[in-house]
């Protein structure tokens, strides 16, 4: 091997996106349809009624909505309802094939976080009965190359949240 053992391989996964794997009791799994393909949001929403600001779970590279499931647990058990995405490329989230995922810019990849913090807006303000156009914004919570992607896309108004919290997070200028 002339590598090692470890030899990073990319392969679009066959189905595309791959099939959904077991999840924790408490969290489900909803895809979210974009001009690009389907994206996986993972849920934990509290069973009793909270004026609490959703959580939007954004994770690093390699990394996947399940990244967050014991965040989502935790918080969702204290009332607060949570969200995790998983980019193009990512978890359970379709694959583009090695060509286009090597060029997809950056903004590509912001447009699927912005699409999926409208998407949670729009469902936390229908959970709560509130009139339509109405929205409820999100705390972001990234880590990583996701603390990167969401500087990016905040920066650039593709996102407004209430609050911003970056865990062990890559700079907006790169690492």
């Amino acid at each position: 091997m002339p590598f090692g053992p470890f030899i990073l391989q990319w392969r679009a996964p066959s189905p595309n996106p791959p099939p959904p794997s077991a999840l924790p009791k408490g969290i489900s799994r909803n895809y979210i349809d974009t001009a690009s393909g389907p994206l996986e949001l993972l849920s934990a929403i509290p069973v009793e009624p909270s004026a609490q600001p959703p959580l939007f779970f954004a994770h690093g590279g390699f990394g996947c909505a399940e990244v967050w499931l014991e965040y989502m647990q935790y918080f969702a058990a204290k009332g607060i309802p949570c969200y995790a995405v998983s980019y193009r490329g990512h978890g359970k989230s379709w694959y583009p094939g090695f060509w286009r995922m090597y060029f997809t810019t950056r903004r590509s990849i912001a447009q699927d976080l912005e699409d999926c913090v409208a998407h949670v807006e729009k469902l936390e303000a229908q959970r709560r009965g509130l009139p339509e156009g109405k929205k409820v914004r999100v705390v972001m919570v990234a880590h990583s190359g996701g603390g990167a992607l969401c500087q990016y896309a905040l920066s650039r108004g593709m996102a407004t949240v209430q609050g911003f919290c970056m865990l062990a997070a890559v700079p907006a200028f790169g690492s």
